[in-house]
C-alpha cells in the first residue's frame, strides 16, 4: 500500500490499483497500517497498492493481515467448476500491529465495488 505522493511513473515489475475499499476496519495514512473504523462509518477507502510479482516462496507473512478481496459485500459468490467462488479475487497482505485474530473477529475484508 502507497501513499498517492509517492507515485512519479509507472513500476518497472507489477501494477498500482486504486478503487478498493475496507469494510470492517480502516487504513491508518499517517502509520499505513490497519486501524479501527470509526465509529457509524462502515467503508473506508484502501490508498493504492502495488502488485509486485513475487515467488510464494519469498513471500513473509509475518504480522501481516491475510486479507480477502472480494468484488461485491456479499462475500459469497456460485462455485464455479474450478471450485473457485465467482467473486473471490485474492488475499492481499496488509501490514497491521493488532493480532491476526482481531481482524478475523471483525470480518475485515477488501471490496472492488460498494453496494448501490
Amino acid at each position: 500500500v502507497l501513499p498517492s505522493y509517492q507515485l512519479d511513473s509507472s513500476p518497472e515489475d507489477g501494477v498500482y490499483t486504486y478503487g478498493m475499499f475496507l469494510s470492517g476496519g480502516r487504513w491508518n495514512m499517517t502509520s499505513m497500517i490497519l486501524a479501527e473504523s470509526y465509529p457509524k462509518v462502515l467503508w473506508d477507502s484502501l490508498p493504492i497498492v502495488w502488485f509486485k510479482p513475487t515467488l510464494a516462496s519469498q513471500i513473509e507473512i509475518g504480522t501481516r493481515y491475510e486479507c480477502p478481496l472480494y468484488i461485491t459485500s456479499a462475500r459469497f459468490g456460485t462455485l464455479k467448476t474450478t471450485g473457485h467462488s465467482t467473486n473471490y479475487v485474492l488475499m492481499i497482505l496488509l501490514d497491521t500491529q493488532l493480532p491476526v485474530s482481531h481482524w478475523i473477529k471483525r470480518g475485515l475484508a477488501l471490496l472492488c465495488q460498494l453496494d448501490d
